[in-house]
């Protein structure tokens, strides 16, 4: 039977008098029930966290058992270990503090091989490297927050923060934030935070994911906020987020993730290598079998249109992604679990389920995985198979099966997935006007009256929209017998009609398409009927 692998997450926050760069550690710590050595469980921790778990503080000790569920073993490695002067150091080479150990009584053993640690219970025992337990891994492991008290605009203050530090701070919860403001510095009333708020969504700029802790002082307006509130700023009184003007001039809170350099070969990266991490927020897509995420439509918001083809012939990473990129955008980005959905189904019955996707690991000597060796790969979506990457140093491309990524040679003849994509910003116009005017005004000052790719597209759009009209305006018109979309955009079968039999050959007065907000459907409608409209932005 496989191994079935358990993860459980808790929190833990200790801050050491914050000021002036004062030290903070969000340290995640989860319990891996697959059974590894201590070499093995090391790199699966690197590769899908952080680094084995760093047990500094009684707080610690507390929440490595807290995260053990009830059916697990309770013997797991941490990240302590012995080196070659027979000391003991945390993984990343930091020695242990020895004025805080958890050793059990009697331990650490003197057995010269007995050189890796495992916690029981909040205790610690030495043990050969080599046995096969479970083990905690943390995420992140170390940081350091810094109260910049210079006044600065969000924009100014992250590019502060990234030549400085690290990135402009997200704080994971309002549990750290409440944390961090009660011994803030500060000397404004507000401080920028890394929130911000583009394509639809808030997103932390560092790229870590947004928890559902997050309390905001006017949840309602946070939503969608106005196009001059898109910056995220902490109330140091009230220890709630606030939508503020990106050009408001704040103190700031730097992030500076700590590095060591020790036995196990960790270095501080460069600075650039540090901005490369940064990360905006997922992009959404369309897929060729026709999929949208609309995140919030609201003066506003990118969409971005991919389409997956499943191509059947034989070609190596390299050879594939020049023939995507020539027919189509690439080979394919898989950003989403819509994505990994789509994917799945571009393969036809029969065909090989393995097949290229765009995810390599440039020869650049950082190890670092690369969307078609440009964007980093986001840390928040991995679609990793179980022991999946290997370590073999010529497996540096990925494909995918059944949903699965797996890492092998570049020059392996596979199938590929290409993908082809463009991406607009739509805004609905919340006034009335004849569909011709509407046109003219989208063209005016948008680039056109806005096509919609199916009926699922439509209620994506339509959730965003809310109960603003009965009907909005679209880029369909018929003309010379046919129905069209005014920007040239093919129009499918996916289009579901109020009324079918009246749509294929409407009346001289019906020939422009609205789509009808509460039912998600395309109506024809006299052209000289004044509605709301929706524009798009080619970007």
């Amino acid at each position: 039977m496989p191994c079935v692998v358990m993860e459980t997450a808790f929190t833990i926050i200790f801050i050491a008098g914050f000021c002036e760069g004062a030290t903070i550690l969000l340290r995640e710590h989860f319990y891996v029930s697959d059974f590894k050595n201590w070499d093995d469980a090391s790199r699966h921790c690197r590769a899908q966290f952080t680094d084995l778990s760093r047990v500094l503080t009684e707080d610690d000790v507390e929440r490595v058992i807290n995260s053990v569920p009830d059916r697990g073993p309770t013997s797991a490695w941490i990240g302590l270990k012995q080196d070659s002067d027979r000391q003991w150091k945390w993984s990343g080479g930091t020695a242990l503090d020895i004025s805080f150990n958890k050793w059990a009584s009697g331990e650490p053993g003197s057995d010269y091989w007995n050189d890796c640690v495992y916690a029981r219970d909040g205790l610690w025992y030495n043990k050969g490297c080599g046995d096969r337990i479970p083990f905690y891994c943390c995420k992140p492991c170390n940081g350091e927050l810094t109260v910049v008290q210079e006044k600065m605009t969000w924009e100014n203050a992250l590019v502060y923060c990234r030549s400085n530090n690290t990135d402009l701070s997200s704080l994971p919860s309002n549990y750290t934030a409440e944390k961090v403001i009660s011994s803030t510095v500060a000397t404004t009333d507000f401080v920028w935070t890394g929130l911000r708020f583009l394509m639809g969504k808030w997103f932390w700029v560092n790229g870590e994911a947004i928890g559902l802790e997050i309390n905001w002082k006017y949840p309602q307006n946070s939503a969608c906020p106005s196009a001059t509130r898109r910056c995220g700023a902490l109330s140091v009184q009230e220890k709630v987020f606030v939508a503020m003007p990106c050009d408001e001039e704040l103190n700031f809170i730097c992030y500076s993730k700590l590095y060591t350099e020790g036995h196990f070969g960790q270095k501080r990266p460069s600075r650039a290598e540090r901005q490369r991490h940064s990360t905006m927020p997922t992009l959404v897509m369309k897929t060729a079998f026709t999929f949208l995420f609309i995140a919030g439509l609201c003066e506003g918001t990118t969409i971005l249109l991919r389409e997956h083809f499943y191509v059947r012939e034989f070609r190596t990473w390299n050879d594939a992604l020049q023939k995507c990129k020539t027919q189509y955008s690439g080979l394919s980005l898989v950003l989403t679990e819509d994505d990994v959905e789509r994917v799945i189904n571009s393969v036809p019955a029969g065909a090989s389920a393995s097949a290229w996707i765009g995810l390599v690991r440039p020869d650049d000597h950082t190890g670092l995985w690369m969307w078609s060796g440009v964007t980093a790969l986001d840390i928040n979506f991995k679609q990793w198979a179980l022991y999946e990457p290997d370590f073999d140093d010529t497996h540096d491309c990925v494909y995918a099966r059944d949903g699965r990524w797996h890492n092998t040679r570049c020059t392996d003849g596979l199938h590929y997935h290409c993908f082809k994509a463009y991406n607009r910003e739509l805004t609905v116009v919340q006034e009335a006007m004849a569909w011709e005017n509407a046109l003219v005004y989208c063209r005016s000052k948008y680039t056109d009256l806005s096509s919609l790719l199916s009926n699922y597209t439509a209620q994506k759009v339509m959730n965003g929209i809310g109960n603003t009209a009965d009907f909005v305006w679209t880029g369909l018109r018929f003309l010379m017998g046919e129905w069209f979309w005014v920007d040239g955009e093919t129009l499918t079968g996916n289009i579901i009609w109020q009324y079918p039999q009246n749509s294929v050959c409407p009346s001289t007065t019906r020939r422009c398409g609205a789509l009808s907000v509460k039912e998600n459907v395309f109506v024809a409608m006299p052209c000289d009927e004044e509605l709301n409209f929706i524009c798009y932005t080619k970007l």
